[in-house]
């Protein structure tokens, strides 16, 4: 979580190792070195002292026991057969990260003796340097795994599973749909589809084949909207604040750009191309990164293969779509390649979030 140093994050993987140092055998029919477990526990009351808590990983500071060390840490989980998960990595900020390259470091060191010793830090970034701050001698010592987006077709593949296992018929219209309405995104998908199947009662498996009726997907989509109306505005207000690279009227016309390349993915020259005011190179490039990173919703994400980027989902899209908007006939209206589907999710949207918008024309923001 955002704001963990790194005495925080070894203190919060010495406290979940607690269930698996033990005398007793697992499942995994592994045992614990008895001498193993009276250090752990004998840090583990060090711990009391400071009235250590999950609670507490929001302090900035947390006081570590002196005996436990990266080493000690390190042999705790390779003697318990673990490997060592952290989330959402991004969030750690600047300095901590390179600290945690070095623990890295030293995890790796000691895979000589705990072969299946490893540290499995996930971010939603573009590359394992931004991931974790490490230097060069880290190079030979990190695997990175990229997981792009997923294309329409594997998107819909978790539809046809979902049908087979469950017993039910999804049209061939409404994959497609929600293919497109997921970006990539499958958890899009998955949200989608269990509302499609909660509102028709369906929490099992079902007997006889079930289909669903042609509306049932908007109203799916409608109750996802709803649900996340809060989120959405949060996002957007967040990509727009003000900063000391930009302003707020700088994001709104790189969105404006972005979304006049009329193209589901875009580069630095077709959003250059579509501003009135040229702005370098260099400080566009500054700009699309900030636009891609944590510190503002992520509202675009960027390829490090393709080198495009595009925005995180479609309601987002389609959000920032109507905040740049606003009544009146004297503006470019500009319809959008996937305007029938926005079309339709700007109309739920409109009546779920505002009254302000009836129609859609960009705000001349130059």
């Amino acid at each position: 979580m955002k704001g963990m140093t790194l005495e925080n994050l070894i203190a919060d993987g010495f406290d979940k190792l607690e269930k698996y140092v033990t005398n007793e055998k697992s499942k995994s029919t592994f045992s614990i070195n008895p001498k193993v477990t009276l250090e752990y526990q004998d840090i583990k009351g060090s711990f009391s002292i400071i009235d250590f808590s999950k609670e507490k990983v929001k302090a900035k500071n947390q006081i570590l026991p002196p005996q436990l060390t990266v080493s000690k840490l390190g042999e705790f989980f390779g003697e318990s057969n673990c490997c060592w998960v952290l989330e959402d990595f991004h969030k750690i900020e600047g300095d901590e990260k390179t600290r945690v390259s070095q623990i890295m470091k030293i995890f790796m060191d000691m895979s000589h003796d705990y072969p299946d010793l490893k540290i499995i830090a996930i971010g939603a970034v573009g590359t394992a340097r931004e991931v974790v701050q490490y230097d060069h001698e880290m190079n030979n010592r990190i695997s990175e795994i990229h997981i792009p987006p997923m294309e329409p077709d594997e998107i819909k593949s978790i539809i046809k599973s979902g049908e087979k296992l469950l017993n039910i018929y999804f049209s061939e219209e409404d994959k497609n749909k929600i293919a497109e309405y997921s970006c990539g995104i499958p958890a899009i998908c998955h949200q989608l589809c269990l509302n499609m199947c909660f509102s028709n009662q369906i929490f099992q498996t079902v007997k006889k084949r079930s289909s669903f009726e042609p509306d049932e997907l908007d109203i799916a989509i409608e109750k996802f909207i709803s649900e996340r109306s809060d989120s959405l505005k949060a996002e957007y207000d967040l990509a727009i604040k003000s900063s000391r690279l930009m302003k707020t009227n700088d994001v709104k016309i790189i969105l404006k750009a972005a979304l006049s390349t009329n193209q589901n993915e875009f580069n630095i020259d077709q959003i250059q191309a579509q501003l009135k005011t040229k702005v370098s190179e260099d400080v566009l490039t500054k700009r699309l990164h900030e636009l891609s990173s944590v510190k503002r919703g992520e509202i675009l994400i960027f390829s490090e293969s393709s080198g495009n980027y595009r925005f995180n989902n479609l309601f987002i899209k389609n959000y920032a779509l109507m905040n740049l908007s606003r009544r009146g006939d004297e503006q470019e209206l500009i319809v959008l390649k996937e305007q029938k589907s926005i079309d339709r999710l700007l109309e739920i949207i409109h009546q779920d979030l505002s009254e302000e918008f009836d129609k859609i024309h960009f705000e001349d923001l130059d």
